[in-house]
């Protein structure tokens, strides 16, 4: 738990979390606290989705996901009400970047 405590100190640092902001794909381990920040959760499913698919892991703990980011979609076209966001946070999605670097 220490270490979590930490990643979250790290990723979170200097964001203005008072304003809108974003998590990208927080899973069961969201780097932000939707009790504490100004946060949307998207991920490119829906929560339900996600727990089905994960029903192996040792984890129950999904987030509920505030709108789903489709595959071959523009961000803003899917964000509701065209809202705008200060600043983002993407928890588990490198490890889906075919090519990060490139």
């Amino acid at each position: 738990m220490k270490d979590n405590a930490l990643r979250k100190t790290v990723i979170l640092q200097n964001l203005p979390l008072q304003l809108p902001g974003l998590e990208i794909s927080p899973l069961f381990r969201p780097a932000t606290d939707k009790a504490l920040h100004n946060v949307c959760y998207t991920d490119y499913t829906s929560a339900e989705d996600s727990r089905q698919k994960h029903a192996h892991y040792e984890h129950d703990d999904i987030v509920d996901i505030d709108f789903i980011w489709h595959p071959h979609a523009t961000l803003e076209s899917c964000v509701p009400g065209h809202q705008r966001f200060d600043w983002a946070v993407a928890s588990h999605v490198l490890e889906h970047v075919p090519d990060p670097l490139g």
